[in-house]
């Protein structure tokens, strides 16, 4: 189960989908994903006049801000109002309120009502209510995104590396590894303190027969601890400072916390308002509104709702699709090794996953007796007879 970090270290947030889904999985209701990527998109922007990074996500319907980072900004007219959503593997995102918010980038000043949560893992994301109103295109290809000014014409906005995706995990002393041995090995890097890191090792390494298990760190004081096996039949010296893999973060759970608690009645009777203004899907600043349930975005078998097509979709993956299709696309992939592919290929078997259902498929077509014309009398024209020569 993943565990979120405190706000402190939110900061080196990387990996990122507000859907729970990176770019390129299957489509929102609301808007095309963009090209698949790496990493986040994240532009330079000022919030109330304080500079900080932001994230452009065109999976989420709703643009967001952490309540600590809202703390360090000059604000006003909070309005409170306490919800719950829930994301594509059904753990809960706690809005507490919404507020109007100044953004800016360069010239160009613009205004959006902005979701307050307590469990964000970034300072703050921009969403489609912000990016539909504002006209912004994104070009993933030329990392880079325009919006227009007040005279109509563009403006090119180039994409800025977030503050953390991926650190060096390097040796913090010399090692000498015994034949058929397992050792647990000091690492260290420029992350002073956060947890559930996800480590990846490098790869040139198994070429020497040393073995280092893919791992969630916590780290602390800038260094953790690492097994490292040597299959080798004599030892085995690294050197220090020898990079040995690489810190990241999860693009799939990055948003939200996994902190498990259940919803309340009246939560799941708040969802089940509906209330749209402008119909750009930014919350009214009327003091009972909700957010606004898309039917689209609600499963017809456990009417959970969720926040976007792609949250909808993984939860009927994991849960509410037949089992019976869920197994065939398991055994048929089960013998891709690289994780990566496997996901992959599972993604294009599911977007295809009717050639999978056994289930009867069922027409139904009224009877009709006669050939429908309308308002009209059927047609007809005279018969004659014709002799044959």
């Amino acid at each position: 189960m993943w565990w979120k970090p405190p706000f402190s270290s939110m900061s080196n947030a990387s990996k990122f989908s507000i859907t729970g889904s990176r770019n390129g999985g299957v489509p929102s209701t609301i808007l095309k994903p963009s090209s698949i990527s790496s990493h986040p998109v994240y532009i330079q922007i000022h919030i109330n006049n304080q500079p900080t990074k932001a994230i452009i996500d065109t999976g989420s319907a709703i643009s967001i801000i952490h309540i600590e980072f809202l703390k360090t900004i000059k604000h006003e007219n909070f309005q409170r109002q306490t919800q719950s959503c829930r994301t594509a593997n059904s753990t809960p995102l706690n809005i507490i309120g919404q507020i109007m918010l100044e953004i800016k980038i360069k010239s160009i000043t613009t205004y959006t009502n902005v979701y307050v949560a307590t469990n964000l893992i970034t300072s703050i994301l921009l969403g489609n209510d912000w990016i539909n109103t504002n006209h912004i295109h994104l070009f993933g290809d030329q990392q880079q995104l325009t919006i227009p000014d007040q005279y109509g014409q563009r403006i090119t906005i180039s994409y800025v590396e977030p503050t953390f995706i991926n650190q060096p995990a390097l040796l913090v002393n010399q090692i000498t590894l015994p034949p058929y041995s397992q050792t647990l090995v000091d690492i260290t890097c420029r992350i002073y303190n956060d947890k559930d890191l996800i480590f990846e090792p490098q790869l040139n390494h198994l070429s020497n027969c040393i073995l280092i298990p893919h791992t969630l760190l916590n780290i602390r004081n800038h260094e953790a601890k690492v097994l490292m096996i040597n299959a080798n039949d004599r030892p085995q010296t690294l050197s220090k400072n020898t990079r040995i893999g690489t810190l990241s973060r999860h693009s799939t759970y990055s948003i939200y916390t996994t902190i498990q608690h259940s919803m309340t009645t009246n939560t799941q009777q708040r969802l089940n308002q509906v209330h749209n203004k402008n119909n750009n899907r930014i919350i009214s600043n009327k003091k009972d509104d909700l957010i606004q349930p898309n039917r689209k975005n609600i499963c017809d078998r456990c009417n959970e709702y969720f926040l976007s097509g792609n949250d909808l979709q993984k939860h009927l993956r994991t849960e509410c699709y037949s089992d019976q299709i869920r197994k065939h696309i398991v055994e048929s992939t089960k013998h891709i090794d690289n994780k990566k592919h496997r996901l992959a290929v599972q993604d294009i078997l599911w977007r295809n996953k009717i050639l999978f259902d056994p289930t009867p498929s069922i027409i139904n077509i009224p009877p009709q007796t006669a050939i429908k014309t309308g308002d009209h009398p059927p047609i007809y024209s005279k018969q004659y007879s014709s002799s044959y020569e």
